[in-house]
């Protein structure tokens, strides 16, 4: 017997996985995202506040 109602079960349940999946997915990839941005800002705020000349070692104790 061919019933239609858990083929209509399956198909709902599949497209409600689906979409559950993709919004696991895009909020994933948007915290890496955030992550990478962040680190980048970082690494510039590093190199922008660095001394451009190294300060010689003054000797003092």
């Amino acid at each position: 017997m061919n019933h239609p109602i858990p083929e209509a079960v399956t198909g709902i349940v599949g497209a409600i996985g689906g979409i559950l999946g993709l919004m696991i997915g895009l909020e994933k990839s948007f915290r890496l995202r955030f992550k990478a941005q962040t680190c980048l800002c970082m690494l510039q705020t590093e190199i922008n506040t660095r001394p451009s000349h190294p300060q010689a070692p003054s000797g003092k104790v």
